[in-house]
């Protein structure tokens, strides 16, 4: 048992520890077909919420907009994404998937799914239920103390 002082360092470390090694098999598993997992995460974002805009791309994956930029070129070179121009205003630019793009994704990502499907099923529902509850809270927490800064 845990000693309650240093339950909240614990607590911590310990998710910290599960995510990071989670990250690695996943980082591995995409690794192995060629992208990286920024590349993994943006392929993802477009399969399944279509043809995005770059900029929220990078909002979503958490990267700034020069290396939003750098990852799209690098999945257009792979023959994966193309940019598209909204025709009502050229400044705005999309990603969207080709068929060699929507292909490779729709084979890996089930893949990708497996993996932390099997990672989490050593937690019952219910466990994973309380854990979502729990962590939503603490993210929420965090967000609120980082933006009132």
């Amino acid at each position: 048992m845990v000693s309650l002082d240093n339950i909240d360092l614990k607590l911590f470390t310990v998710l910290l520890r599960s995510a990071g090694w989670i990250q690695k098999l996943t980082a591995r598993l995409v690794e192995e077909h060629g992208i990286t997992p920024s590349e993994f995460g943006v392929l993802e974002q477009i399969y399944h919420l279509g043809p995005q805009q770059l900029q929220a791309i990078g909002q979503k994956n958490l990267i700034s907009n020069g290396n939003t930029t750098y990852m799209v070129t690098k999945l257009e070179k792979k023959q994966y994404v193309v940019r598209t121009a909204d025709p009502n205003d050229r400044r705005i630019v999309y990603a969207e998937l080709t068929e060699h793009g929507t292909n490779f994704i729709s084979n890996l990502f089930p893949q990708f799914e497996a993996l932390i499907k099997e990672q989490l099923d050593v937690l019952d529902e219910g466990e994973k239920e309380t854990l979502i509850m729990g962590l939503k809270t603490i993210g929420l927490n965090a967000e609120s103390h980082w933006r009132a800064k």
